[in-house]
């Protein structure tokens, strides 16, 4: 997977001037974060405890991520972060050695949420290069991707739904639902947590093809005299921006099979 992803300014970018150590607890009122920011030219400011507990001030260390709420200028563009609350968003805390890359995550730096399920795994990244007016962007081709291995714990899930229904006994590959997708939307192996219902039962089991794209995914059965549903999907499927899922009446559908309404559950 490749991510394109475009990075405004690096206003508080550099790296760790000592070492620091992880004398646990968070907040951590024993190490101190010293850094040097020069390269960006960056400015840190102290903050509320309050604040730092929010997470209002995050920086990225060696992997971890974290909050200080104490920034101590020792020269320039050099500081003494402390009261550090360590580990944050899943991210694991440990010590870190002098030369280690530091960043103040706030605006200047771009961000992209990512689901549980890449932790662990590869991403690729390219950054594109562009003039003071944001023209001339430069071609995905002319630049290298860079490696990432995803950690933390990933965004945590958000329920979503796709709800449709259809006042009437079908027609033959009637199309009863069309739905595109304006984000990223999973749903489980067999649709678990959906639900269908029918007004009128059905005289025989009827089945209902869902599509991605015009492609097979998933049914929906109506059993014979049944007024709810049951689904099957073999795999857990993805839609991303753009893609259409339709919901699709079999070709000799049930005469009596009348007034339906569902509802898939999926996730972010």
């Amino acid at each position: 997977m490749h991510l394109r992803a475009r990075f405004l300014a690096r206003r508080h970018r550099g790296v760790l001037t000592a070492p620091v150590g992880n004398s646990g607890g968070s907040p951590d009122i024993t190490d101190t974060c010293s850094v040097d920011v020069s390269e960006s030219r960056g400015q840190l400011l102290s903050v509320s405890a309050t604040d730092a507990a929010n997470l209002v001030t995050l920086c990225y260390m060696g992997g971890e991520l974290f909050a200080y709420q104490t920034a101590s200028l020792t020269s320039a563009h050099h500081h003494a972060l402390t009261t550090l609350y360590r580990g944050a968003y899943g991210t694991i805390a440990a010590s870190h050695p002098a030369g280690t890359q530091f960043a103040r995550i706030d605006q200047s730096v771009g961000r992209f949420p990512y689901p549980s399920t890449l932790v662990g795994q590869s991403i690729f990244l390219k950054f594109l290069s562009f003039n003071i007016v944001g023209g001339a962007v430069q071609n995905l081709s002319q630049v290298p991707a860079y490696s990432y291995a995803a950690t933390g714990s990933g965004k945590a899930a958000v329920s979503t739904t796709v709800s449709g229904s259809f006042a009437a006994t079908s027609t033959p590959n009637l199309v009863v639902q069309r739905y595109v997708f304006a984000g990223t939307v999973t749903f489980p192996v067999g649709l678990a947590g959906s639900q269908g219902t029918a007004g009128v039962a059905a005289t025989s089991s009827t089945t209902y093809a869902i599509k991605k794209n015009a492609a097979n995914i998933g049914t929906m059965v109506f059993s014979a005299a049944a007024t709810t549903a049951t689904f099957a999907m073999a795999s857990a499927t993805t839609f991303m921006s753009g893609d259409v899922l339709t919901v699709v009446a079999p070709l000799t559908p049930d005469p009596t099979l009348a007034n339906l309404a569902w509802t898939f559950v999926g996730s972010q």
